[in-house]
């Protein structure tokens, strides 16, 4: 290897550290600042201020010790890295005027139809050279605000939280920034999406323990929207909404024709009342994402991709490789060209270049794959995958033939493993069909409607097995 690109490959990691704010300015204790950690006392302008202080200074390290810190809105600067060491707890405050207003960044929005505001927790926005880590968490208040309404707090899950009058946006907002790092820290209690990254570059997450209630709404755990250069590794997330999202809705950016790209998810264990990893969403680009080596359990759906989401627009996803996926959840798999329509004519969002190698999806329902009349999904490959079935309530004893989504609505689980609808160039190679037991409901693994060059390859075992 080049001497050169060697030295240009080290520059880039070094880069991505958190020690790099070091080298620029020293340590930072927030406590020189008037912080007080006493976890009543609101010291969002003592943060504040030790970061603006470190940025002013050429970047360093902001500390936070022994005590939980109560605050509102953080703004990281270039070249800064908050570290919370294990004796710190980063807590939310309730109080909103410690809150960034909606409108403070013109890439910022309230989601309105989550009942959510645009306010964040910590905020970096066109910042470069950028870290969390420590080992220390970090508390959004979630059951807080929850709290605030009376009638939630005797509720016992999978009752569901009434929504509060106000509550933050996105815990960590990281927008149009690049070089971020992280790390080694715990994210507990979000009250909305729990860690945000939208129209970034050069991202690196690790080694996050992220954990929220399941009795709230809308709580996802890593959310990357946009973003090229994405690495996602050795997490444990437990989230009552999506774990871990890849989506495509550049549409509030200064760059608008961001795409999100070359997005890495690897060593995870995932759980959530709704999608362990969903992909999909808005109308930009997905391309090339590899996720590999995950356990997503306890799930409703394994793995979503949705092109077009609740009408609005759709997204273009190709070119992703999931290799040594296992997954146990209702759903092992949901993949639709839009969430309201597919079925019939029209629709943009495109889906192709899925590969699916060395997966097992066990589950109690049928798992989908539909597109529109068009066969806007194509080009899915299954290389040594397990279909493991168990239970089989959910299966209408009364068939009826599905086309459209209407027709799903009223069956939502066949007696096969998997259908596909109005799809083309679909290949199964090594896979096989595995029930729980020998007076299983499940009848066969594959069912098709309108598919174009379904084959499959006689490697795979898709007789009924017992379980063998």
């Amino acid at each position: 290897m080049d001497i050169v690109y060697r030295i240009a490959i080290i520059a880039s990691l070094m880069s991505f550290s958190p020690y790099c704010a070091f080298c620029g300015g020293g340590i930072y204790n927030c406590r020189d600042f008037g912080a007080k950690g006493d976890g009543k006392s609101a010291d969002t302008r003592a943060i504040q201020e030790a970061v603006d202080e470190a940025a002013k200074n050429g970047g360093g390290i902001v500390r936070l010790e022994g005590g939980k810190f109560i605050s509102g809105t953080i703004h990281l600067r270039d070249n800064v890295s908050l570290e919370i060491l294990p004796s710190a707890v980063l807590k939310a405050t309730t109080d909103v005027s410690e809150y960034n207003a909606d409108d403070y960044c013109v890439q910022n929005a309230p989601i309105k139809s989550e009942y959510a505001s645009g306010a964040h927790l910590i905020s970096a926005v066109e910042v470069k050279n950028v870290s969390i880590f420590g080992g220390g968490e970090i508390d959004g208040s979630g059951l807080d605000f929850w709290f605030q309404v009376p009638e939630n707090k005797g509720l016992k899950f999978p009752e569901k939280f009434k929504y509060p009058k106000w509550r933050p946006g996105q815990m960590l907002f990281f927008c149009e920034s690049s070089n971020i790092s992280v790390r080694d820290v715990k994210l507990v209690n979000a009250p909305f999406w729990t860690a945000f990254f939208y129209g970034c570059r050069n991202v690196f997450v690790s080694r996050l323990y992220i954990s929220n209630d399941p009795r709230g709404h809308n709580n996802d755990g890593i959310d990357i929207d946009s973003c090229s250069g994405v690495v996602v590794s050795d997490c444990i997330v437990a989230t009552e909404d999506d774990s871990i999202t890849i989506r495509a809705n550049p549409a509030r950016l200064k760059n608008k024709n961001a795409v999100c790209e070359d997005v890495v998810v690897s060593n995870c264990i995932l759980q959530s009342t709704c999608n362990g990893i969903r992909i999909g969403v808005g109308s930009g680009k997905i391309r090339r994402c590899n996720i590999g080596n995950i356990i997503i359990r306890n799930t409703f759906q394994g793995i979503s991709f949705i092109g077009a989401y609740h009408s609005k627009g759709g997204v273009d996803i190709s070119d992703v490789l999931i290799s040594n996926v296992s997954i146990w959840a209702s759903r092992p798999l949901n993949m639709l060209s839009d969430s309201f329509n597919w079925g019939k004519e029209g629709g943009t969002a495109r889906i192709s270049g899925i590969v699916f190698d060395n997966c097992v999806f066990s589950g109690n329902r049928t798992s989908i794959i539909a597109g529109n009349l068009h066969r806007n999904i194509s080009d899915i490959t299954f290389k040594n995958c397990d279909f493991k079935m168990s239970g089989g309530s959910m299966i209408c004893k009364n068939p009826v033939p599905i086309n459209t989504m209407e027709d799903w609505k009223k069956v939502k689980c066949t007696s096969d493993a998997l259908i596909i609808l109005h799809s083309k160039d679909i290949l199964f190679e090594a896979c096989r069909l595995v029930l729980a037991d020998k007076n299983s409901p499940w009848k066969g693994a594959v069912s098709t409607v309108n598919v174009e060059n379904c084959q499959i390859s006689p490697t795979c075992r898709f007789q009924i097995s017992g379980g063998d």
